[in-house]
This record gives C-alpha cells, sequence and structure tokens, in this order.
C-alpha cells in the first residue's frame, strides 16, 4: 500500500514502465488473490488506486479491500469447478 507514489517511486519501494502515472494515480494498494489465512499460490492480484495522495488507511485495506481479495478468490475457483464439470 502506498499513499504517495511519487514518493516511495524516489525511495525506490514502487516502479512503473507508466509515464503518465502521476496524472492517473497517486496512491494504490495491492492484494493477492488468495482465501484467508493460506499459503496458496494466488490467483492473481487485485489492485486499487486513486487519483489523490493519503486516501488509504491501512486497517479500512485490509479489513474491505482485502475481504475483496477472498471473496475473488471464491468466485475464481467455482466458476474453474463450474468449468470443469462441463467438459
Amino acid at each position: 500500500m502506498s499513499n504517495d507514489l511519487s514518493v516511495d517511486e524516489k525511495a525506490n519501494d514502487f516502479f512503473t514502465s507508466s509515464d503518465n502515472y502521476p496524472e492517473l494515480y497517486k496512491s494504490m494498494a495491492a492484494f493477492s488473490i488468495t482465501p484467508p489465512d493460506s499459503n496458496v499460490i494466488p490467483e492473481g492480484l487485485i489492485i486499487f488506486d486513486t487519483k489523490k495522495k493519503g486516501r488509504f488507511s491501512e486497517e479500512e485495506c485490509v479489513n474491505l479491500f482485502g475481504y475483496i481479495a477472498h471473496l475473488f478468490y471464491e468466485l475464481i475457483i467455482e466458476y474453474n469447478r463450474y468449468e470443469s464439470k462441463k467438459k
């Protein structure tokens, strides 16, 4: 999670190949799509960003965005089960 990507970029804690990212987003939070409390390989990443600095609270991000990432994991697993039954 970063509430100021320009500061984190200067500290080499953030990298992007986008030349225009400062216009598009200034804060970002990324979560792996996994079940809660598990050491499985993630199904992917879900990234939340905003055009303003300082918009994310760590507690809120973990609780809300983490929950959303876990829900996506369950949806992906159920979709894969459904698809495998169709074959």
